[in-house]
């Protein structure tokens, strides 16, 4: 809209050399209403009348008297302009925050910026990102961060990211002040898939045994402490599991799975069929526990071969082992049961990612 405002005219004719806002930035919240003023150069100029164009939207409306009143939070222009002639003009920046009651005296987020704005991160390494907000002296600077793909890289609130897998996503900072102002850095992460581990050593005391039921293949051999049950390079999703432990009659085992459009299945003990057959559906995820008075004795660890990211890390003790809420499928899978005194499983060649799980 625009409002023509009066002034006060002479005989002589001179002409308007310069019209300016008294602030050319104003700050105000929603409901609030003020009143802009405005300086024509000379003050003797023949016609004094000028109009207030508002390009705002509705962020802001004008009224009689030069009054403005913040309507919702943005970013409104205004533009004053003589009318004697001489085209003088000058723009004023309204910025709309919150509610005064909510609020008072808040100054928003302008701008997000990543620098640089790409970055490498190596596989189960972590980098922190830079970022920076201005103005400097804005009431809420807290940024949210998120990661277009964590199968590739995590990114913590504090921007620090996680390498998981080999390839490239986009980590996004948004400010939460509810300017809604954002930035992106592409980030990469470098590593290569890594070729099939070799089969840990047997713990001798203990025996984990283990059989998987295969897409297209049914169900395999069982398999024992550490080997891999399944398949890797074949894209064939494992369906279901059974496991055994034996060498000690005070120690069982307990397990669930998490299934493709069902979830978590409750738990299954000593060889019950955990996940289903003859449905298609596969696995994703894995907990596994010792049961009995010798549990405490012992450890159980396991780690999973998932669709697009390899193989993972060693979960342990009833951890979480692969994915939810990403639709990959378990490809293979490695247990093993040592004393409590032993040290953890190793593997060589290096996991794929040193996350046990990741949950969307």
């Amino acid at each position: 809209c625009s409002v023509v405002v009066t002034g006060t005219s002479s005989d002589t004719n001179v002409p308007v050399t310069d019209i300016d806002f008294v602030e050319d930035e104003i700050y105000m919240q929603v409901g609030e209403t003020c009143t802009v003023s405005v300086q024509i150069q000379p003050p003797n100029a023949t016609n004094q009348n000028y109009s207030l164009e508002n390009f705002s939207g509705d962020i802001i409306s004008v009224g009689e008297n030069n009054t403005v009143t913040a309507l919702k939070p943005g970013t409104g222009i205004l533009v004053v302009r003589a009318l004697d002639g001489s085209n003088k003009a000058d723009t004023c920046e309204i910025r709309v925050v919150g509610n005064p009651s909510v609020n008072p005296g808040v100054v928003p987020v302008e701008d997000v910026d990543f620098n640089p704005d790409r970055v490498t991160v190596a596989a189960g390494s972590t980098l922190p990102l830079t970022v920076t907000v201005e103005p400097s002296y804005a009431t809420n600077k807290t940024l949210s961060f998120k990661s277009n793909d964590p199968m590739i890289a995590t990114v913590d609130q504090n921007g620090v990211v996680t390498g998981v897998a080999a390839g490239t996503t986009v980590v996004t900072a948004t400010a939460t002040d509810g300017s809604n102002e954002a930035d992106a850095c592409v980030v990469t992460v470098t590593g290569t898939q890594s070729p099939t581990p070799s089969p840990e050593t047997p713990t001798p005391s203990i025996t984990v045994s283990y059989e998987t039921h295969v897409q297209n293949i049914g169900w395999q051999s069982p398999v024992q402490n550490g080997a891999i049950s399944g398949t890797s390079g074949q894209a064939l999703q494992l369906e279901a599991i059974k496991i055994n432990v034996a060498g000690d009659s005070n120690l069982g085992i307990e397990y669930r799975t998490h299934v493709e459009n069902i979830g978590w299945q409750a738990p299954v003990t000593n060889g019950g069929l955990a996940g289903t057959t003859g449905q298609a559906l596969q696995l994703e995820a894995i907990q596994i526990n010792l049961t009995g008075s010798d549990a405490g004795l012992y450890n159980v660890y396991y780690r999973v071969h998932a669709q697009d990211v390899g193989w993972m890390n060693w979960a342990q003790n009833g951890e979480s082992a692969g994915t939810a809420g990403f639709a990959r499928q378990l490809e293979a899978i490695q247990i093993q049961v040592l004393p409590k005194t032993s040290p953890a499983p190793t593997t060589n060649p290096p996991n794929n990612s040193n996350l046990a799980f990741i949950q969307g």
